[in-house]
């Protein structure tokens, strides 16, 4: 082990997968933000997601390093959440992001909102899944044809297809959703606690509970966020 390889996470993340070959790979919000520079996720992340097939050991010497100290800018509560990733296929829209030095593998668009809406309610807001959805409609349909197939997990899938109907994407209409197993149980413990998640109501459709909020969500919500986001960047916030 190198002393360089503590320089900064990218060189840390380069020798986990390309030094000592482990299945790991940057993915959901944090690949949203790394390769595709996102603007509504906060320009300085307090959290950085990475996701490893079952059976990989991540050695101590990356687990126990404080990272906090490499960044580029202050965040006491920066930490790295570790997610197993058994709900997609293992190298599926996986991509080495070349515009670092050295390349990382990162999570393709399609597998990044995929990874982003599996850590929903626990780890990430709907709302946000809702307005990722609708500000890309160009999103691969053979792609999410193989991840969706796959996926085992009934409410990242309904999560997904409710998003593409609710903002009417084009991709819906050539994706095989005969191919797309959702489930036909009722899920009504999902977002279940209010004072956490606010008021829930039950989508009939797809058989679970979804806030209030989010089902009340329109088009508007786009020019208002961008209209604040580009009052923040001439104050000098970004």
């Amino acid at each position: 082990m190198t002393v360089d390889r503590f320089e900064n996470l990218d060189k840390a993340l380069y020798t986990l997968q390309k030094v000592d070959k482990l299945d790991i790979h940057l993915g959901g919000e944090s690949a949203l933000l790394y390769s595709f520079s996102l603007p509504f996720i906060v320009a300085r992340p307090s959290r950085l997601n990475l996701f490893y097939e079952p059976n990989t050991l991540i050695p101590d010497w990356f687990k126990n390093h404080d990272w906090r100290k490499t960044l580029p800018y202050d965040c006491p509560e920066f930490e790295i959440l570790y997610i197993e990733n058994d709900f997609l296929p293992r190298d599926i829209n996986v991509l080495d992001y070349p515009l670092t030095n050295p390349s990382i593998k990162v999570s393709g668009y399609e597998r990044a909102v995929l990874e982003f809406l599996y850590g929903v309610p626990e780890y990430n807001f709907l709302e946000l899944g809702a307005k990722i959805m609708e500000l890309r409609d160009g999103m691969d349909p053979n792609i999410l044809q193989v991840l969706l197939a796959y996926c085992p997990c009934f409410r990242t899938k309904r999560l997904f297809v409710y998003c593409a109907e609710k903002w009417e994407l084009d991709f819906l209409e050539e994706l095989d959703l005969s191919k797309i197993d959702l489930g036909d149980k009722e899920d009504k413990t999902y977002f279940d606690n209010p004072k956490k998640w606010g008021a829930v109501r039950f989508n009939k459709k797809f058989n679970m509970n979804l806030p209030v909020r989010v089902e009340e969500m329109g088009y508007a919500y786009e020019y208002k966020f961008f209209e604040r986001f580009i009052a923040h960047a001439k104050a000098g916030g970004y």
